[in-house]
């Protein structure tokens, strides 16, 4: 993606919405995961939300994600967050690399 994910709530969606638009379950699996993530030079061009507690409120974006396919789904930015369907938005531990784990 060329820009950034945003701070707002329709700004998120649109950062998720053609792969909710787009995704079609593999026969094979049972569970998929949607990363969302900034590398390279665009990296400095990505804002994220400032807080899990911030994504919690955004009404779009979470209706979208308890709708869609994916089981759990992890913003990549200058600050990490994880979602998953039971739990909601949790800020990804710092150390969520060390250990092979994202949860």
């Amino acid at each position: 993606m060329n820009g950034g994910i945003g701070t707002r709530d329709r700004e998120m969606l649109a950062a998720v919405e053609r792969k909710l638009r787009e995704y079609r379950q593999p026969i094979l699996i049972s569970e998929s995961h949607l990363v969302i993530y900034g590398r390279g030079p665009q990296r400095t061009r990505i804002a994220s939300p400032f807080s899990a507690e911030q994504l919690g409120r955004f009404r779009s974006l979470n209706t979208a994600l308890r709708a869609g396919p994916f089981a759990a789904a992890a913003i990549l930015g200058y600050r990490d967050f994880y979602w998953r369907r039971a739990q909601g938005w949790r800020d990804l531990p710092a150390d969520h690399t060390s250990n092979g784990t994202a949860g």
